[in-house]
């Protein structure tokens, strides 16, 4: 028997299912070594390789006997056949690859064959960099690079004294200030061509308008933004987004959004995706 009783007269939206394949890849697949499913990953290459991560999301009705939008292995099996090559292809072209082609690449491999329809595509190439391609702008893709900056503030309202401003915001109103390591993501619409807006051209705005200024800075006394805003999580994604929006407005790089960490459990995305 099937499980299609369990949902009958369940009103349900079309599920998703994002499964994240690990691979290390070498420039010479010869060198490829096939091991366990762990949550390392496969394959791995005897030798140095590229280590790569790569994010499918697949959408699509419940199957009626499994349950499943996508048998997981199944996605594994497949990421591995069809994307393997191509990475190993990209590095060692005459030409630098361009990720954002790569990935419409990778994605119209992994889409096709999968019964599911594969909505998303993410190929991570460090912990600080991605390239990411969502259904239906599959003309553009998604870049995000990650940086941080550490800096000291207070959180204080001028109208409060001391008693008020700590029943509203604890020990972050104390006078002298605290600090922060804070990781800022920035994320970047760019064609899936060679066209595409690079990571250096991205790193020189993100380094000459946000870093500079806010990098081992007391926000309240050092960044005129926050002469008289309160540098709050909130605030200061907001004032991130707004120093990089006028210099990532070209058909190269359009500024799609920022999110910003100030402990690896609180962040704050502007604007609101």
């Amino acid at each position: 028997m099937g499980l299609s009783h369990i949902f009958k007269g369940l009103s349900m939206s079309t599920p998703s299912l994002t499964r994240t394949i690990r691979m290390q890849v070498p420039a010479n697949l010869e060198h490829l070594v096939e091991g366990p499913n762990t949550y390392a990953g496969t394959p791995l290459t005897e030798g140095i390789g590229a280590y790569f991560e790569i994010d499918v999301r697949c959408v699509g009705p419940l199957d009626a006997t499994s349950g499943y939008v996508e048998e997981i292995h199944e996605i594994d099996r497949q990421v591995r056949e069809k994307c393997v090559p191509m990475l190993a292809d990209a590095m060692t072209g005459p030409a630098p690859a361009s990720a954002a082609r790569l990935v419409k690449l990778l994605h119209g491999a992994v889409d096709s064959s999968l019964d599911s329809t594969v909505d998303l595509l993410g190929l991570r190439l460090s912990p600080y960099h991605e390239v990411r391609m969502e259904c239906p702008e599959m003309n553009q893709a998604t870049l995000a690079r990650r940086y941080t900056f550490s800096a000291s503030h207070w959180l204080r309202n001028p109208d409060l004294d001391d008693e008020g401003n700590y029943a509203v915001f604890g020990k972050c109103s104390h006078p002298n200030g605290h600090g922060h390591n804070y990781e800022l993501e920035v994320r970047v619409l760019i064609p899936a061509g060679d066209d595409a807006m690079n990571v250096v051209e991205l790193d020189t705005i993100v380094e000459t308008r946000v870093l500079s200024l806010l990098d081992h800075k007391h926000l309240n006394l050092d960044v005129d933004a926050f002469k008289e805003l309160n540098p709050t999580l909130e605030n200061i994604a907001a004032t991130c987004y707004h120093l990089l929006d006028a210099h990532l407005d070209a058909p190269s790089g359009r500024l799609s959004g920022v999110r910003v960490w100030e402990t690896d459990r609180t962040s704050c995305e502007y604007p609101t995706p």
